[in-house]
C-alpha cells in the first residue's frame, strides 16, 4: 500500500474523495499507514497536548473485512493510541465481545446477503456511530481523534467528516484489486472491456 495524505482535492472513481483535512489510506502496508497516522498523531499532540490518541475503528461486517482492520488497529495500539472498535452485535454475539452497534435487522436475516446488509448499514448506523462517538466523547478523557472505516463503509467516513474528526478510508484487499477497480473506467474508456 502506499499511504497518502492529501494535500490537494481528489476525486476518486469509486466515488470517495479527500480534502486538506482528510487522510485516505489504501491497505496493503500497514507499516506505511501507521507511520504516517503516528506522524500526524504526534504533530497534533504537540499542538493540541492530548492524553491519548482515540481511534474508532469500523470495518465491514463480513468475512475478509474484520481481520485486517483488527490486525491494523492492534498496530495503533502497540504503539500508544487508544482504539475502540465497532462492528455490528450480530458479529460480535458470534466471533467478539467488543463493544456493538445494534444493526436492526431481525435475527432470522441472513447477514450473508450482501446487498440487504449495505443497505441496513448506509441507513441505520450513521446515527447510532455519531451517538457511539459522542458518548466516548463525553465519557472519557481521550476523545476520538480520527475514524478508520472499512472502504465500504463510507457513510462512517461521512460521520467523521460532520464530526470534523480525522477520518481514513482502509482497503483490506490486495492492492492489484483496488487497482483493477480504479482502473475499470479506463479499460472501458479505451475499450479494451465492455460496459457490460
Amino acid at each position: 500500500m502506499k499511504a497518502a495524505n492529501a494535500h490537494e482535492d481528489k476525486t476518486y472513481s469509486n466515488g470517495y474523495s479527500t480534502n486538506a483535512s482528510s487522510l485516505f489510506y489504501i491497505w496493503h502496508d500497514k507499516e506505511t499507514a501507521f507511520e504516517n497516522i503516528w506522524k500526524w498523531n504526534r504533530e497534533n499532540q504537540e499542538r493540541k497536548k492530548m492524553s491519548k490518541p482515540h481511534i474508532v475503528a469500523i470495518p465491514y461486517p463480513a468475512q475478509g473485512h474484520v481481520i485486517p482492520l483488527m490486525e491494523f488497529s492492534q498496530c495503533l495500539v502497540n504503539h500508544g493510541f487508544k482504539v475502540t472498535f465497532v462492528n455490528t452485535e450480530h458479529n460480535h454475539k458470534n466471533q467478539l465481545h467488543l463493544a456493538s452497534l445494534p444493526d436492526d435487522l431481525e435475527p432470522w436475516v441472513d447477514r450473508s446477503e450482501l446487498g440487504q446488509l449495505t443497505e441496513a448499514l448506509k441507513w441505520i448506523m450513521p446515527g447510532k456511530l455519531e451517538e457511539l462517538i459522542e458518548n466516548i466523547n463525553q465519557g472519557e478523557s481521550d476523545r476520538v481523534t480520527c475514524v478508520i472505516a472499512d472502504e465500504n463503509c463510507a457513510w462512517a467516513l461521512e460521520v467523521a467528516e460532520k464530526m470534523n474528526l480525522k477520518r481514513v478510508a482502509f482497503w483490506p484487499a490486495s492492492a492489484a484489486a483496488l487497482t483493477l477497480i480504479f482502473g475499470i473506467p479506463k479499460l472501458i474508456h479505451e475499450e479494451i472491456i465492455g460496459n457490460d
